[in-house]
């Protein structure tokens, strides 16, 4: 594992004197348009209503200062922070915060249906100079239309998602999904395998219809290694093995994202994005030393 308060270090290093100077500049620059505002507000004030006013001001306020993309510095953000922390995971990652993974890549993996498909801060290139490797911010969402012709929509699916190219095809696909005991359906499903981990079943169900095969590939290193990223994260992520491919989502909030209010800088912050980062290479790696070591 690659040790993390050495490539924070280098982040810092790089990018501490041109990101705070920026934040300072879009401080200022997001005050004074708010006085400007507040200025503007006051004649109403005066001659309708103060709370009328005082809303306006606030709301104003909330835009400039929280919206990170009021002005350029969150793009300024990702230009140099993000990618400075992807380049130094792996020199072998670009990071492109436009950039969108792949439609078909969600699609092959096999979660739930939606109809709405919107990405950006796409991650790409070969871990290790070896590994096809893909990730991005992902969100899904399926829309519904009522009798009124009103569209309603429902997030599906917020979050990261990886796609990464195993060194062996497999004959089955492994799902493995967030527990939920609730759904019967799920539970009563023929190809759900019983682990040998009931720890790792608290929070997994995982599905093959070749048991034999999933349980050769999801050896206990593998299991250990999966469930020691969900406690010490507490987060939701599935993953699903399909042919030559491992697929991953993580579930959070929109990530990579900063506002004036923020520290570009803080440790907590970009360890967590490199946590994420680091799992799903890291999965990737292990599962093809098993797969290479396995006879399939």
């Amino acid at each position: 594992m690659k040790n993390f308060n050495e490539i924070y270090q280098k982040i810092y290093e790089e990018n501490h004197t041109y990101i705070h100077n920026l934040r300072q500049k879009n401080i200022v620059r997001s005050t004074l348009i708010t006085l400007i505002f507040i200025i503007l507000s006051i004649p109403t004030a005066i001659h309708f209503s103060l709370l009328i006013a005082l809303t306006f001001d606030i709301v104003i306020a909330i835009v400039i200062f929280l919206n990170p993309f009021f002005n350029d510095y969150n793009k300024k953000y990702k230009s140099t922070i993000i990618t400075s922390l992807v380049k130094n995971y792996d020199n072998n990652l670009r990071y492109n915060p436009t950039g969108m993974i792949s439609k078909i890549h969600y699609d092959n993996a096999d979660f739930e249906p939606y109809t709405e498909y919107n990405a950006n801060d796409y991650v790409s290139g070969l871990i290790d100079g070896e590994i096809d490797f893909h990730m991005g911010d992902i969100h899904t969402t399926y829309v519904t239309e009522n009798e009124n012709g009103t569209h309603n929509r429902t997030t599906i699916f917020k979050g990261l998602f990886s796609a990464s190219q195993l060194n062996k095809t497999i004959t089955d696909i492994i799902k493995i999904r967030l527990d939920s005991k609730l759904l019967n359906k799920e539970l009563s499903n023929p190809d759900k395998l019983n682990m040998d981990s009931q720890e790792f079943e608290k929070y997994f169900n995982v599905f093959s219809k070749d048991k034999i095969l999933a349980m050769r590939i999801l050896t206990s290193d593998i299991i250990d290694f999966i469930l020691t990223f969900k406690k010490e994260n507490n987060i939701k992520f599935e993953i699903t093995i399909k042919r030559n491919m491992l697929y991953i989502r993580i579930h959070c909030k929109n990530i990579f994202e900063t506002n004036v209010f923020k520290n570009p800088l803080d440790f907590n912050t970009l360890h967590k994005y490199f946590k994420y980062l680091d799992f799903m290479c890291t999965l990737n790696k292990k599962l093809n030393r098993v797969l290479n070591e396995k006879d399939l």
